[in-house]
């Protein structure tokens, strides 16, 4: 493959994952600001709970408690449900890391084999250069 197709390839491969690494940190963000909403509700039950069990003082105790106790249920749901979402973002978050690693490993991969091609490119340069001296050199002995 010619030196300018190479070039071309890692162009497109650095696009590929730049654009990898987007998703991911898009991804992750979004797993993060799960992990945030579920903290929350853990803390809205931690408070709710103390309620129901009348640990806080309140003008309406038996009302708060009841409505506490109700409102529990809905937070345990809520918890429940935000943890699969969190399962399923945690999923996601991992699928779009490793295809930005590949992505990473592609574009060094390339980027070995350009360097590999100059460096092949600059010994048979060399090489030639050397072997024209030499010519040159027996030409000029000769006579």
């Amino acid at each position: 493959m010619s030196a300018s197709k190479l070039d071309l390839v890692l162009r497109l491969t650095n696009e590929e994952e730049k654009q990898a690494a987007l998703t991911f940190q898009a991804v992750q963000n979004d797993y993060l600001s799960a992990e945030k909403d579920l903290k929350q509700a853990l803390n809205y039950r931690v408070e709710y709970a103390k309620m129901s069990e009348g640990l806080r003082p309140g003008t309406f105790v038996l009302i708060q408690i009841k409505a506490a106790r109700s409102f529990l249920t809905q937070i345990d749901t809520l918890i429940e449900h935000q943890r699969a979402i969190l399962k399923s973002k945690h999923a996601v978050v991992e699928t779009r890391r490793e295809q930005w690693y590949l992505a990473r490993a592609k574009k060094k991969s390339i980027e070995a084999l350009i360097a590999s091609r100059r460096k092949s490119r600059l010994l048979a340069d060399e090489k030639s250069e050397q072997k024209r001296l030499d010519d040159l050199f027996v030409t000029k002995a000769a006579l």
